[in-house]
């Protein structure tokens, strides 16, 4: 069965989401006292959901099954939702809205997560229409 590149692009922006929480756009640093702020534990939370997400895509990829195809993605559209929920709604960020977790870290998240769910329906539709055909 010839896999498609485009199978594999919410995966790979699961990855880039799981990579860029916790590099290029990481929340707060520790405080001065040593303690961490709630927007670290809103980045672990969004790295961990955002891990779950790629290996729930990697596993849909490589499945025959087109209706497992549609579920596992129904079940991944519903995680890029939760993880565009963390930072801000789910957990509180920093009280200051000039902090790199409001200006950075909560936008970057909910582009990836918009993408994600873009390319999942794209992939939905394609394997929709195949079903459909074949």
């Amino acid at each position: 069965m010839k896999k498609s590149i485009l199978e594999f692009v919410p995966t790979i922006i699961a990855v880039l989401l799981a990579a860029g929480v916790m590099t290029i756009f990481r929340a707060c640093a520790k405080t001065e006292e040593g303690t961490w702020m709630n927007c670290h534990n809103a980045q672990l939370y969004v790295f961990v959901v955002s891990l779950v997400i790629a290996a729930i895509s990697i596993a849909a990829a490589f499945i025959k099954s087109s209706k497992l195809k549609m579920c596992l993605g129904i079940v991944t559209i519903i995680l890029a939702v939760i993880t565009a929920l963390i930072p801000g709604v789910l957990v509180h960020l920093c009280m200051m809205t000039t902090m790199r977790c409001h200006s950075l870290m909560r936008p970057s998240v909910n582009i990836l997560c918009v993408l994600f769910i873009i390319f999942e329906l794209i992939n939905g539709f394609f394997i929709f229409r195949k079903g459909k055909t074949a």
